[in-house]
């Protein structure tokens, strides 16, 4: 029995690695062109988790709102953090498809 569940084992670490090997790979092909990036936003419902970068969120705590540009802002989870914070913010992205509303966002008023 023993030697069958060390093989069950070897066998998950191996499907985990592959998996976490297939993200590495896809997150490393980098693209500066924009139908690349419009196609990654149109194969799938979202890209990225929807929450804002943790460096936005530590680097911004504590400030007083302003004004802010957010370069490759993706699918805009950042400026959507920013805004609802009282931030005057300005997204933009290489690809066209990306900032399309392709989950559902909370409302910002102001």
């Amino acid at each position: 029995m023993l030697p069958s569940a060390a093989h069950g084992s070897q066998v998950g670490a191996y499907v985990s690695f592959t998996l976490v090997d297939e993200d590495i790979e896809q997150a490393s092909n980098v693209s500066g062109n924009a139908s690349d990036w419009d196609n990654r936003y149109s194969s799938q419902e979202r890209v990225w988790s929807g929450n804002p970068n943790g460096s936005v969120v530590a680097e911004t705590q504590g400030l007083a709102p302003g004004t802010a540009l957010e370069i490759g802002a993706g699918e805009g989870a950042d400026s959507i953090w920013l805004a609802e914070r009282g931030w005057s913010v300005t997204t933009n992205d290489i690809s066209q498809v990306s900032l399309i509303e392709p989950w559902p966002r909370p409302t910002v008023e102001g």
